[in-house]
Formats: C-alpha cells, sequence, structure tokens
C-alpha cells in the first residue's frame, strides 16, 4: 500500500503539467476516479469581499515553514465506498488557520483525470461540497471554504472544487472533512435561481447523483 500510495502521490505532483488519457465513451463524459489525492498546504488568505464565493490563487500565500499534510483515498469502483490509507503522518490541521486544498483524481490505472472535470460541459455539471464532520455527523459552520479553480489559461468563476481554501473554525471530538463531488446527469449544477449551491449545502436535486463521497480524517495542530 505504501508504494501505491507514493506512486499516486507522484502522479499528482505531475498532474497540473502532464494532460490525462482522453476519456472513455460513457454516459459519465469522463472516467469513473477511484483513487483520490488530497493534499493541504497551509498558508494566509486575503478573503474576498462579503458574498463572494471564489478567490484567486494570488489572494494565498503558502508558509515555507510547514511541509504540505497529504491524504490518499482509493475505491475499487468510485462512488460511496472510498477507503481513507494512512500515510506517513497524520493530517494535522489548526483551527483558525487556512490551507490551500487540491483534489487530484485518478482512474483505476492511476491516469490523472482531474482535467476531465474542468471540460466546458462537464464544469457546469460538477461541484465539490465539504462538511466538518464530528463522529459521523455534520458540524453546522464547522468550516469556511472558497472555489479557486482555474485552467491553464484563465480563472474559473464557476465554482467546482478541485481547488480551493479551506478552514477549520471549530475543534470537536473525531473529526473529519466529508468530500462530496456531486454529477449532475440531467441539466446544471446551478439552482432555480441560476445560482449554485453553497460549499457546505447541496440541495437534494444535485445529490441524486455523484462521483464520490468520503471522508479525510484529521487532528488539530497547537
Amino acid at each position: 500500500m505504501l508504494q501505491i500510495g507514493k506512486k499516486v502521490f507522484w502522479l499528482a505532483a505531475t498532474t497540473l503539467v502532464f494532460a490525462s488519457c482522453g476519456p472513455k465513451e460513457n454516459k459519465l463524459g469522463h472516467d469513473i476516479p477511484t483513487e483520490l489525492i488530497v493534499r493541504f498546504t497551509e498558508g494566509t488568505l486575503v478573503e474576498p469581499e462579503a458574498g463572494s464565493i471564489n478567490v484567486r490563487p494570488s489572494a494565498f500565500k503558502p508558509n515555507p515553514a510547514m511541509k504540505p499534510f497529504i491524504a490518499h483515498l482509493t475505491s475499487a469502483h468510485g462512488g460511496d465506498s472510498f477507503t481513507y490509507l494512512p500515510g506517513d503522518s497524520a493530517v494535522r490541521l489548526k483551527k483558525g488557520v487556512w490551507y490551500r486544498i487540491e483534489n487530484f483524481l485518478f482512474d483505476s490505472k492511476y491516469n490523472p483525470i482531474s482535467d476531465q472535470i474542468m471540460k466546458p460541459d462537464q464544469i457546469e455539471r460538477h461541484q465539490f461540497f465539504f462538511n466538518l464532520m464530528s463522529r459521523g455527523g455534520v458540524v453546522s459552520k464547522g468550516l469556511s471554504y472558497y472555489y479557486a479553480d482555474t485552467t491553464a489559461t484563465q480563472f474559473i468563476e464557476s465554482p467546482v472544487g478541485l481547488n480551493g481554501y479551506i478552514r477549520i473554525d471549530q475543534e470537536k471530538e473525531e473529526p473529519e472533512i466529508r468530500i462530496m463531488l456531486i454529477h449532475v446527469e440531467n441539466g446544471t449544477k446551478y439552482e432555480a435561481d441560476g445560482k449554485p449551491n453553497p460549499f457546505d449545502k447541496p440541495s437534494p436535486r444535485v445529490l441524486e447523483f455523484g462521483d464520490l463521497s468520503t471522508v479525510v480524517p484529521f487532528e488539530y495542530r497547537k
């Protein structure tokens, strides 16, 4: 398992440089994600004006004294059966501190597929959601989050969530971050008012189908 984890991490590090293989012909329009790498980088964030859901990458400054924390999750078939694989060290997050959170998706052969989600027709169907969990239950207002997705040439206003910024706002027992990637089969992720769902409150409509749902356990760092 450790060797597999290292291989997937290397792929994650090169995902932004190399394009993935083209999607298979299926009704999803992209390959099925069966491996997920989540990378947390500590730093400081200049928050946008009230009501904004997006923030540009230039607003974040990483802390050079802190190495990123890596979480590796795997699934035989994708969906809700992702398993967290403990690495060399636990994910340790500090309350009230901003982290860049990056989600790297791979297929069953460890080919990176994140760029498939960022195709124009897929952007309007996909959105990541995040919740703080404690003992298996959702903590209301447990964390803050901003979307920060980009392509090779532009900043994406539509919230996807492969890249973003997250802050833990409460300390709870047995904490986990729940990560869900919804995939709207019919229509788009936008509601009747033309707005997307908040990062922590997906509507029943968009929850009808998803590409993954998993949790990342973590420890609080003082």
